[in-house]
């Protein structure tokens, strides 16, 4: 393949930006491509590339500049929408509320629309921006292989943990009450939150807290769980959310109990690479089952570290390529403007 110029352009440089742009940026120019990751600060792009790629392109000087080389009767580059979350779910606890007003949503929406093409993480999320645009190619979110053969720090007291974001709230409420029963009958086992702080849900609110780090090189070496969790409130902005707490806890070789619902019932094999809680009982069996038995311990923590090792970026950087790729051969076949996709990218196998 024709190495492509490609300008990834993010909407941060933590969390999606890292999994959804840099990362993927990153891949692609070891693999021979030119590429380059932006923040949004950004005031004015080239237009002598070949693929653009913008995550949640919403902000006014970002939109300006979308809209600025989307409509340009010379264009010859392919604009690519990048999107990780459905804003048109998003719960009343999670501060990115505020943010999308109807009028960012309808700048969202009209921006998606522009576009050459989408790319998402997740099946459900395919079908919620669709409505916007029809060329819509899922790439599942992936790890740095790095994670694979890290060790984690050891612990003095058995851990349950957990790392996430400060929008998590209702997820925890969700599962609050077997958590604390779980707790209360496990006095020598610890809690270890990163991130978020909900303790006091879990019933250990003295327990070990550890704030967000911005970046892998410091965030992950400080998840020292022997059992992770990683409860799901059932709601369709979590419906459409895309698997990675999983796939991270799984590429460190960390045993997970996660809700049965969304993008974990579709990933984990329960009993092999993980746990499926069904019930609020189904929490407690599990993670007991876990505490009581170092063995099983290390069994599913085994298997899911083998099934995160093809979900690294080194080995998918391809899916992007051939996303890329046909999205620019399409447009300068076609032109500019969008017609129905006749093919998408595969989805991972479960």
């Amino acid at each position: 393949m024709q190495p492509l110029k490609i300008v990834g352009w993010a909407q941060n440089g933590a969390g999606q930006g890292y999994y959804r742009i840099a990362m993927p940026m990153w891949a692609l120019g070891i693999a021979g491509h030119q590429t380059i990751s932006i923040d949004r600060s950004t005031t004015g792009i080239s237009p002598d590339i070949d693929v653009l790629v913008g995550q949640l392109v919403t902000d006014d000087a970002r939109d300006a500049i979308w809209q600025e080389m989307a409509t340009r009767a010379d264009r010859n580059f392919a604009m690519i929408f990048e999107i990780d979350d459905d804003p048109w779910a998003i719960n009343a606890d999670n501060p990115a509320r505020e943010y999308y007003t109807p009028e960012r949503l309808r700048v969202l929406q009209r921006n998606l629309e522009l576009s050459d093409a989408v790319t998402v993480s997740t099946p459900r999320l395919a079908e919620v921006v669709g409505q916007y645009n029809p060329n819509v190619y899922v790439l599942p979110n992936c790890v740095d292989a790095s994670l694979i053969f890290m060790q984690r720090p050891p612990t003095r007291r058995l851990t349950v943990g957990w790392a996430g974001g400060s929008a998590h709230r209702e997820d925890f409420a969700s599962v609050s009450k077997e958590l604390r029963q779980f707790f209360r009958r496990n006095a020598k086992v610890e809690s270890h939150l990163i991130g978020g702080r909900f303790s006091g849900l879990i019933g250990r609110p003295l327990d070990r807290f550890t704030p967000w780090s911005a970046t892998p090189e410091e965030f992950f070496p400080k998840i020292d769980f022997d059992i992770a969790i990683a409860p799901l409130a059932h709601n369709d902005f979590n419906r459409a959310k895309s698997d990675l707490k999983f796939v991270e806890y799984a590429a460190l070789g960390i045993p997970t109990v996660a809700t049965d619902f969304g993008p974990y019932a579709d990933t984990i094999q329960h009993g092999v690479t993980g746990f499926l809680a069904k019930s609020q009982r189904d929490w407690g069996l599990y993670l007991q089952a876990l505490v009581n038995d170092a063995s099983l311990r290390s069994e599913i923590g085994a298997n899911a570290r083998k099934w995160a090792a093809g979900r690294t970026i080194h080995g998918n950087y391809g899916r992007w390529e051939s996303v890329y790729a046909e999205v620019l051969t399409k447009l300068r076949n076609d032109g500019p403007g969008r017609t129905p996709a006749t093919t998408s990218a595969e989805v991972f196998a479960k």
